[in-house]
């Protein structure tokens, strides 16, 4: 293996002895994730972060909060959820007071505690279950965010993610994340801070220091985090391991590094996540980014750093659409596919899954947690598996280019392959024709498009708080006079 585990501490220690499995967008990750919590024995631990209640899992037929109430209505399961509440108590679940009235009238005997982030957000999404299994990505529990590999409705809009199942010695440290949380959470002592209401809150014991969960297979797993400074007594000044793995697996990248992220600004340094990524790219390593097609406004930043790597003849960002037939026509529209992915895979060797963007917050100010496995058969599987999807293969249907060469030859070739694929389908897009697979170059003026409309939004701000704070000063001068 070429990619060293992050160092620092502190930080969890990569263990020997998992097993992994990713899964795929929502529809396919959350089946598997309830389905599992339906049937846990002792313990059931999760946290929240933009989560709807109500929703229904797909194939399971059930909504988020009663699957939890009824797994927490059977003997000795213990059930606790952790939920993010931001400054603003509206939508998600902030523990309002419709969410205790909801709670009781289901009779959940699960324990929830809610707690904020002064800096940001609580961003982690992790499920434990009887201390046997865990899961860590990056998928919503909403809506908008449960889709499958179709990617083909029209509202919501289709959206791709990942989460991943693991077994195995490192299932101890996702529990001791949770432990910590649990522990530590800001509002527990607070009236709406905890529930059941009437109840004293209480802390939870640590895990052992040594895992005691048998070894489940041969793949090394480290669970990275996000943790900033004075948000936990045990790690006043932060872990930013998550940060680190990204840089030492682009480091010692030799091929290629491919990404599917939701953001790609940093902070502008030498240690940035973007700046590694364009040195390896001078070393000769090719670079694959997936992005959303449309940005999120609230961080247009990325269109500066896109600027940068745009024109490097070995990074090459891309997005994903689906073509759908209009209207019963022969014309087609093309519905853009939201990247919310938080997904690194290099040289086949190596693979993170977790919650963490590339954004200044989630490197820094957020709490993130990510899974970085070493297990060279699970990466190119993974990425085999994206690609299909992505790509619209199959091992029955061979499309207009060589397959085998994107699946199995020189990364040289299929970087290329790639480039030609975009620039066909933007063609198609443009035409109105219908494109052989997902693959779109991405339009990075959509960036600089909301980035000039958030800038005509702050300097007419500008304009109009200097035109206020004119008048003020008009109106004490005149006051003054007066007296």
């Amino acid at each position: 293996m070429t990619i060293p585990p992050a160092s620092k501490q502190p930080c969890y220690p990569q263990r020997d002895g998992n097993t992994a499995i990713p899964y795929i967008d929502g529809e396919r990750a959350f089946e598997r994730i309830f389905n599992t919590i339906l049937e846990a024995t002792s313990k059931v631990w999760l946290t929240m972060c933009f989560v709807d209640i109500h929703f229904e899992i797909p194939s399971i037929h059930q909504c988020i909060i009663d699957i939890l109430a009824e797994i927490s209505q059977k003997n000795n399961i213990d059930v606790r959820v952790l939920a993010w509440r931001s400054n603003v108590k509206s939508g998600d679940f902030h523990g309002t007071e419709s969410d205790f009235i909801k709670l009781k009238s289901l009779n959940c005997k699960a324990k929830f505690r809610w707690d904020t982030n002064e800096l940001g957000c609580h961003h982690q999404k992790i499920f434990v279950i009887d201390d046997t299994i865990a899961f860590v990505g990056g998928i919503n529990m909403d809506e908008t965010h449960i889709d499958n590999s179709e990617h083909n409705r029209i509202k919501p809009h289709p959206t791709h993610d990942l989460f991943c199942e693991i077994r195995g010695p490192a299932v101890r440290d996702v529990t001791h994340n949770f432990v910590q949380r649990w522990n530590e959470a800001t509002e527990k002592n607070e009236e709406d801070g905890s529930y059941p209401q009437d109840e004293t809150p209480s802390d939870i014991a640590f895990p052992p220091e040594q895992p005691t969960q048998k070894s489940e297979g041969n793949v090394k797993i480290q669970v990275t985090r996000t943790i900033p400074k004075d948000t936990y007594s045990a790690i006043s000044n932060g872990e930013y391991s998550i940060r680190e793995s990204y840089l030492k697996a682009i480091d010692n990248a030799k091929k290629y590094v491919y990404l599917e992220n939701q953001y790609f600004f940093d902070k502008v340094s030498h240690y940035s996540v973007i700046r590694a990524l364009i040195y390896a790219a001078y070393r000769g390593v090719k670079i694959f980014v997936v992005l959303p097609g449309e940005p999120d406004f609230t961080r247009l930043f990325s269109f500066e750093f896109l600027k940068e790597v745009k024109n490097h003849p070995n990074i090459y960002v891309y997005t994903l659409a689906t073509p759908y037939q209009a209207n019963n026509t022969n014309r087609f529209k093309y519905n853009d596919i939201y990247v919310h992915s938080k997904l690194f895979i290099v040289d086949d060797e190596w693979y993170s899954i977790g919650s963490a963007n590339i954004s200044y917050e989630s490197l820094r100010t957020d709490t993130e947690i990510n899974v970085a496995v070493w297990d060279p058969i699970g990466a190119e599987n993974l990425r085999h598996e994206l690609w299909k999807e992505h790509l619209q293969y199959s091992d029955h249907h061979r499309i207009q280019y060589d397959q085998n060469i994107i699946v199995d030859g020189d990364i040289d070739e299929t970087f290329e392959q790639w480039w030609f694929l975009a620039r066909a389908n933007r063609y198609y897009r443009k035409t109105e024709s219908r494109s052989e697979n997902r693959l779109m170059p991405l339009d990075i003026n959509k960036y600089s498009k909301w980035r000039k409309f958030l800038g005509d939004i702050k300097d007419f701000f500008k304009k109009s708080w200097m035109k206020l704070s004119g008048k003020k000063g008009d109106l004490l001068e005149a006051i003054r006079k007066l007296t």
